[in-house]
Parts: C-alpha cells; structure tokens; sequence
C-alpha cells in the first residue's frame, strides 16, 4: 500500500505531564489542533496557544506550575518569556 502524505492535513498536539510529589497519579492536560491545508488556517501552536494552555492547566491544577522544556524555538523566544512574565488576561 502506498501511502502520501498530500490531502491528508496536518495534526499537532501540544501537552502537559502534571505530577505532584507523593502522588503516584499523573494528569494529562493537552490541546490539539487540525490543519486541513485552508487559506488563512493556522499550522502549528503558537506562542499564544502555549500560553493559553498553560494558563488552563494552572486553573485544573490550582497550584503553581515548574516547566521543563527542551530548547524548541517556541519555547524560548522572547515572546514566550514574556507572556510567562505576564500571564493572560482571563
């Protein structure tokens, strides 16, 4: 079977691991997002969404957050610390 990636869209998912200490459950918190290839649709996540998914996960969890990321652009471009200095308004 032939398999092309051409037509088929694009999925990207972005997602959070939460732990306590002393707790042996962990919590998944993620968002997904399709692009289907329309004009004017977005790729990928963006500085914004992180942000915005970080701000839900601090509301499910109700406790202070501690990020380990890797070095991905995203994550440490200027953009992003500043939006993790000043979080969103809700």
């Amino acid at each position: 079977m032939k398999v092309t990636g051409s037509g088929s869209g694009r999925v990207s998912l972005a997602a959070l691991v939460c732990t306590r200490p002393g707790d042996p459950r962990a919590r998944l918190i993620y968002r997904i997002l399709v692009h289907t290839g329309r004009k004017g649709e977005k790729k990928g996540f963006r500085e914004k969404d992180y942000a915005t998914l970080l701000d839900a996960a601090h509301q499910q969890l109700g406790k202070k957050i501690v990020l380990i990321w890797d070095n991905a652009t995203q994550h440490k471009d200027s953009v992003m610390r500043t939006l993790l200095v000043n979080p969103l308004e809700t």
